[in-house]
């Protein structure tokens, strides 16, 4: 969830209103869930992307697509060394089965749709971990004259989720309900604007993890210049107002402290520069500078013995330059090659701390086999700095950086339109600091999709 819930990233903004373009390849997870975040801000228009579940919306028709996914895990509840005891099951089967039933309906030049999923999570042995999976999402995707586009989505799903920075020691469900808007105007040649707002509402169902909901608006702007023998050039920025509403700070005087919310406010700037190289080779280049200011800044520490009263505190302010580094190299119809590296500032969706600041690193290499089979292999490297961490019900120790590296292989089996097979095999090992918090896993993974449809 910066996870995700990763949907204060600026740069994610600034590619939406068309300025830097995201990378070709979609990065792996090698285990992990995808966001449960997945608006149509993070997608092309949106139709049949919000729920993330594989369904290829057939225009004018419906389509019904079914999925079964079954994952192995090492360890698969992510649990630190130091959280272990000599009871728990890390190793496990999740079997997923899952449908998605999508509809898109032409009006003139305007798209409607409307897309819907439910499954269940089955464990065959931390069966107190078994949940359903449900969501909906909707929207319109519209056309204006010849170089203006624009949308408008909504989206609510409910899951337990798997993600590589999380140690699940409870059966929590995550609530995510998000709607955005953007509009975009952009000529082959000459300048070009866009404009996108967004709310995300993440709740949790467990107790334990309530520190964790989160309810975020996020603005962004950007202009372009495009001129084919140069590329496109983009300037934005974006301003995210993150609030935890179950956390709560005390300020005021040390001997009759007020109460208050918890958040963060997070600003950008961004410059971005991408270009076409004929057809096989796209680059993408961008940097940004990013501040982000706790609120409320200053707060008192709850007295511990001997200290008689609340202690003052200044939580610091954070400032730091942000990039973006996206390459697809495509030298013959089989191979592809794609390379990405990123910095950004999202808020902590499943951490202790009041937000995020994410490297993250990563290559794919993909090869066809032939008109049905697709190869891969891959590597991914993230550094994720919490910023003012706290300790919590399931994490004792304040967190203060995850290494996470991940490695995976893949191959793709699509004969036919009606059906495909994919499977993966990963490792992935997470470096803690403090260390109780290490772990290391291996993963392999089994999907079928079978699709049913008309146009």
């Amino acid at each position: 969830m910066i996870n995700s819930g990763r949907c204060t990233r600026s740069l994610t903004i600034l590619m939406l209103c068309g300025g830097l373009a995201a990378p070709a390849a979609a990065q792996r997870t090698a285990g992990d869930d995808e966001p449960i975040v997945n608006s149509a801000l993070n997608s092309e228009g949106g139709i049949g992307s919000i729920l993330g579940a594989g369904a290829g919306v057939l225009l004018g028709g419906l389509q019904i697509d079914a999925r079964v996914r079954t994952l192995y895990e090492s360890n698969i509840r992510r649990l630190g060394e130091g959280f272990r005891t000599g009871n728990d099951e890390l190793s496990d089967f999740r079997i997923s089965p899952s449908v998605v039933v999508s509809k898109v309906q032409a009006v003139g030049r305007q798209k409607l749709y409307i897309e819907g999923e439910y499954g269940r999570d089955f464990y065959l042995r931390n069966t107190q971990l078994d949940r359903n999976r449900y969501g909906i999402s909707g929207g319109l995707d519209a056309r204006v004259g010849n170089s203006c586009t624009g949308s408008l989505n909504g989206s609510f799903r409910s899951r337990q989720s798997l993600f590589s920075e999380a140690s699940i020691q409870s059966s929590n469900v995550i609530e995510t309900t998000n709607f955005a808007a953007r509009a975009n105007c952009q000529r082959a040649v000459g300048i070009g604007f866009g404009v996108s707002a967004s709310h995300n509402k993440q709740d949790n169902k467990d107790l334990s993890r309530e520190l964790f909901d989160s309810r975020t608006n996020t603005l962004g702007a950007n202009v372009s210049y495009t001129l084919p023998v140069l590329g496109q050039i983009s300037l934005g920025g974006s301003y995210s107002d993150v609030n935890y509403p179950s956390r709560t700070t005390f300020t005021g005087n040390p001997v009759s402290p007020s109460i208050s919310g918890d958040g963060v406010d997070i600003y950008s700037g961004n410059l971005g520069y991408r270009r076409s190289l004929g057809t096989r080779l796209t680059v993408n280049l961008g940097g940004s500078y990013y501040v982000a200011k706790p609120k409320p800044r200053d707060v008192l520490l709850q007295p511990l013995p001997p200290l008689p009263r609340f202690v003052p505190m200044r939580r610091d302010d954070f400032s730091g330059a942000g990039y973006i580094v996206g390459i697809a190299y495509r030298p013959s119809p089989r191979l592809t090659a794609d390379i990405r590296a990123a910095r950004d500032i999202s808020q902590s969706s499943s951490v202790g701390a009041l937000f995020v600041v994410r490297d993250s690193f990563g290559v794919d290499l993909g090869y066809n086999l032939g008109p049905s089979i697709n190869t891969g292999i891959g590597a991914t490297y993230d550094v994720r700095r919490y910023k003012n961490a706290f300790a919590s019900i399931e994490e004792r120790f304040p967190r203060i950086r995850d290494n996470i590296s991940r490695v995976y292989a893949r191959v793709t089996y699509a004969p036919r339109r009606l059906f495909d097979l994919d499977f993966e095999v990963a490792h992935q090992k997470r470096d803690s600091n403090p260390s109780v918090y290490d772990y290391s896993s291996t993963s392999a993974a089994l999907t079928l999709r079978v699709k049913f449809g008309r146009g």
